[in-house]
C-alpha cells in the first residue's frame, strides 16, 4: 500500500492509518529475514553505514536498514499489529532517511497555539510536560519527534507527522493523560490528527525550554546554540550533510525567531504549565510576535 507522510510516499506491506497517496513513491518501508553490511562500511557509531547506508539496532525492531534515502528494511516488529508501534517505526525511519535525502531533521515538537506554528526544542521531560498540556487543552500537537524543516528563501516549513505524543514517565504520572501503550523509556498518547495540515505548515516561533528566564528573546546566535543541541542524531547528519548542517541551522535562526523560557523538566505544577499555554492563547499574544519579528 501506499501512504504519504510528513510529506513523502512511501509504500508499505503493512497497512498504516494513514491518507492512500498519489503521484511518485519516494521510499520503500520493506522486511526481510535478516540485513547485513560489510564491515568497511562502518563510519559512525549509531551503527554500522555510511553516508548512503545506515544499519542501526533499535530495541523492538532488531535491526533496521535504511539506504540512499529510498529504502528501509525492518527485520521484525515486536508487535505487528500495534499501531502505535509502528509509528514509532516510521517516524524513526523518517528521520533517518530525511537526513539521508538532504533535509534538516530535528528531534523537537511542534504544537499550533492560538493559530501560532511552535517549534520546541529542550529537554525530553519538558517537551513531554507542554504536549501533553497542549493536546489537554484541545489545541493542536503538529509534529513530536523526527521533524523534517524545509528552508526557502523567506520560511521555514514543516509537515504534520503527529500520531503518537512521547510522553516520558515524569508526565504520565503528573498530568495522567491517557496512554496507549509503554515503549521502553516512553509511554504513546495517541492525538488526533488534523489530516488538512499534512501539508506546508510556516514556524512562527522556536522556543526553547532550557532558557535562564521567563519570555527572553533570543538573538540568532542563541539560537543557533538552542538548535545545535536538538539535531536528529548529530553523527549522521554531520556525516552526511557536512558543513551543510551548520549552515541550515543558521538559515533557520535566521528566518524564524525564537524565545526562551525556564522549564527544565516535567516536575512543574500543571497549572505552571497551562499558564505557559495560556500565554500563547491570549488576544494579544500577535503583539508579541509583532515585537519578535521587529528586533530581527
Amino acid at each position: 500500500m501506499k501512504h504519504s507522510y510528513g510529506g513523502l510516499n512511501f509504500e508499505s506491506p503493512i497497512p498504516f492509518p494513514l491518507p492512500l497517496a498519489d503521484g511518485p513513491v519516494d521510499f520503500f518501508l520493506q522486511h526481510a529475514e535478516q540485513v547485513s553490511l560489510t564491515s568497511a562500511e562502518f563510519t559512525f557509531d549509531l551503527g554500522s553505514g555510511n553516508r548512503e547506508q545506515l544499519l542501526a539496532a533499535v530495541p523492538g525492531f532488531d535491526w533496521i536498514l535504511i539506504r540512499h534515502g529510498k529504502e528501509a528494511i525492518y527485520t521484525a516488529l515486536q508487535d505487528p499489529h500495534s499501531e502505535p508501534l509502528k509509528f514509532i517505526l516510521l517516524d524513526f525511519i523518517y528521520g533517518c532517511l530525511s537526513v539521508q535525502r538532504g533535509a534538516l531533521v530535528l528531534e523537537a515538537l511542534v504544537v499550533m497555539v492560538a493559530g501560532r506554528t511552535i517549534l520546541v526544542v529542550g529537554p525530553p521531560d519538558a517537551r513531554s510536560a507542554l504536549a501533553a498540556a497542549v493536546k489537554r487543552r484541545g489545541e493542536v500537537v503538529l509534529c513530536d519527534g523526527a521533524i523534517a524543516v524545509a528552508l526557502d528563501q523567506e520560511h521555514a516549513t514543516v509537515h504534520g507527522t503527529a500520531r503518537y505524543l512521547r510522553l516520558t514517565p515524569e508526565t504520565a504520572a503528573l498530568l495522567e493523560p491517557q496512554c496507549d501503550c509503554r515503549f521502553l523509556d516512553c509511554y504513546l498518547s495517541k492525538v488526533e490528527f488534523d489530516r488538512s495540515l499534512d501539508r506546508p505548515v510556516p514556524l512562527d516561533l522556536i522556543l526553547n525550554l532550557a532558557g535562564n528566564g521567563a519570555g527572553q528573546l533570543l538573538d540568532q546566535d542563541q539560537a543557533l546554540i538552542s538548535l545545535l543541541g536538538a539535531l536528529w542524531f548529530q553523527r549522521l547528519a554531520s556525516c552526511v550533510q557536512g558543513q551543510g548542517i551548520f549552515l541550515s541551522l543558521k538559515a533557520l535562526a535566521a528566518r524564524v525567531p525564537a524565545m526562551s523560557v525556564t522549564m527544565k523538566d516535567a516536575r512543574m505544577d500543571a497549572p505552571e504549565i497551562e499558564e505557559l499555554i495560556e500565554s500563547f492563547a491570549l488576544k494579544n499574544g500577535a503583539g508579541m510576535y509583532q515585537r519578535t519579528h521587529a528586533i530581527r
